[in-house]
């Protein structure tokens, strides 16, 4: 081994080093969802390293190379994946995930949301930025992801665009979610628990990011059965997800966007 690469940086949870993956990435909760994102790719995948809830692989799509990544549940956690991808050059990081509506009655299972921003109950960003300080969506990642969304024809659920409401927690306690009524009063129209870490660690790093998320239900109407996240229309809906988030890699990718400014 040279003298470099015995002093080359290997960042601690991802098992990485910089110029390991590419300056788009997509980044998904399961580590074994990213291995089913890689296999959509058309042109090939490589597996780069599996440690704890991290898995990264490189892969190309439409003749464009990007880089896959597992953050697993939740804020804090997810962080240090945003974090540590950053450390190794990614430029755009894009979220595909699974949500819960906060409108059961119009928005549903199968529907998919592109996210322009993120309610901050993260249990992470407080201890980064001022309790105010939005977290919003790059955009040109929005603007992309929509277009792309309407250039694949999708025949199960809906997509549209707004914010989220992300949370520190899964399971309520003994407040019973109360703070989920007035998110959706206020006009949040889904609920996860990562969205808000990355749009705010972009900001504060300086690179663009946003992301989109396949309903799986309603926290409203858990009592009723309407939590299903392999079922068949979340699945429909994680497919069209799949197609929406490779395809605006690969021309966010061809566009540079990361240079424009």
């Amino acid at each position: 081994m040279t003298l470099a690469a015995a002093e080359k940086k290997v960042v601690p949870h991802l098992l990485l080093s910089p110029g390991d993956i590419h300056p788009v990435v997509l980044v998904v909760g399961d580590p074994f969802r990213t291995e089913i994102l890689a296999k959509h790719a058309d042109g090939g995948y490589k597996e780069l390293k599996f440690n704890r809830e991290y898995r990264t692989f490189n892969a190309t799509h439409k003749g464009m190379p990007l880089t896959i990544c597992s953050h697993g549940i939740g804020g804090p956690g997810a962080a240090i994946c945003f974090e540590e991808l950053i450390q190794c050059g990614a430029k755009v990081i894009i979220r595909l995930g699974t949500c819960g509506s906060l409108h059961p009655k119009r928005i549903g299972q199968g529907d998919v949301v592109i996210t322009t921003g993120a309610i901050r109950e993260d249990g992470c960003t407080q201890y980064l930025v001022p309790p105010g300080f939005p977290a919003i969506s790059d955009i040109d990642v929005v603007y992309k992801l929509r277009e792309v969304s309407k250039s694949l024809v999708y025949e199960y659920g809906k997509v549209m665009c707004g914010l989220t409401y992300t949370s520190g927690a899964f399971y309520p306690g003994p407040t019973k979610g109360d703070n989920l009524p007035l998110a959706a009063a206020s006009g949040a129209l889904t609920v996860e628990m990562e969205t808000s870490c990355l749009l705010t660690i972009a900001s504060i790093r300086g690179i663009r990011a946003g992301g989109l998320a396949a309903v799986d239900g309603s926290p409203f109407e858990w009592g009723e059965g309407n939590y299903d996240p392999t079922g068949v229309k979340v699945t429909q809906a994680k497919e069209y997800m799949f197609k929406i988030g490779l395809d605006t890699a690969a021309a966010l990718t061809k566009e540079e966007v990361w240079k424009s400014d």
